[in-house]
């Protein structure tokens, strides 16, 4: 009989990261789909014919913004176009597509920088006996060419376990959002 060793802390770590990682990606994927049902109801043809012209849009960004314009034809316009209001399902709209836009940097991090283990040691005589001599985690590494590049506060710094988490909060309460608009706003200026 094989028994398995026991996972090792590092082990551990490591699959918790990679799962909420696997977790980010998940919930991303579950926004494009939204964003796809969107496209092919506006667009109102069948859904090879959206499929055809929403996936053949190459980022993620793009196709939120045809999305974006395709939806805008959808919703009421303004009543006088020269100072009149945005109807409220517009506005609402609108924050959901910047919510969106703000969240696309971290998700563009989670899909292309790398997972790297990092370790730091305590420097000597500033431990306790009982306290460990290095600490651990994972991270997406940003280099130092990509960090050169970035132009927001923030972007610059790994991303760590914690900061997947409450990305992972961020999306899902947007993906949720999305698809309620989908039902709830965007069926009724269908069926009319």
């Amino acid at each position: 009989m094989n028994e398995e060793k026991p996972k090792t802390a590092l082990q551990k770590r490591g699959e918790e990261f990679m799962l909420m990682v696997g977790s980010c990606v998940t919930e991303w994927a579950a926004i494009d789909s939204e964003l796809f049902h969107i496209c092919w109801e506006c667009i109102g043809c069948s859904k090879e014919r959206a499929a055809i012209v929403y996936f053949r849009t190459p980022t993620i960004e793009a196709r939120r913004t045809l999305t974006n314009d395709l939806l805008l034809t959808v919703l009421p316009k303004k009543v006088r176009p020269n100072g009149g209001k945005d109807h409220p399902d517009v506005i609402k709209w609108s924050e959901i597509m910047k919510e969106l836009g703000n969240l696309l940097s971290v998700r563009n991090r989670i899909a292309h920088q790398p997972v790297s283990h990092k370790i730091e040691y305590a420097q000597a005589g500033t431990m306790r006996v009982d306290e460990p001599l290095w600490v651990s985690w994972f991270e997406l590494h940003i280099s130092e060419h990509e960090r050169s590049k970035v132009r927001q506060a923030g972007e610059n710094r790994p991303l760590k376990l914690s900061d997947l988490e409450d990305h992972l909060m961020a999306i899902g309460k947007l993906s949720s959002e999305i698809f309620q608009f989908r039902l709830e706003v965007l069926s009724k200026y269908l069926k009319a």
